[in-house]
């Protein structure tokens, strides 16, 4: 699966070539036969080391796999906020 139209983006066709392309595998789209873009895997880069379990939107980190640990004691940020709403924790 080296080339794909867009047509087929717009289908469930997406999730195998997402697929294809998490095993590291590019594939060419094409409109009207003539090729318009590359999907690939991403390499890392300087502004996006790579950092096992974190999740990058571009250039943009947007999470973290793994929930954090959160240390020492105090109210927590769920009761914070069901005191705000008016609601009991």
């Amino acid at each position: 699966m080296n080339h794909i139209t867009t047509r087929h983006l717009k289908s469930p066709l997406f999730a195998a070539v997402m697929g294809h392309v998490q095993q590291g595998h590019s594939v060419t789209v094409a409109a009207h036969r003539k090729p318009i873009a590359g999907i690939g895997p991403l390499v890392a880069t300087a502004s996006m080391p790579a950092i096992p379990g974190v999740i990058w939107r571009g250039s943009r980190k947007i999470g973290v796999r793994e929930p954090a640990v959160l240390v020492g004691k105090g109210t927590s940020s769920s009761d914070l906020l069901l005191a705000q709403r008016g609601e009991c924790g």
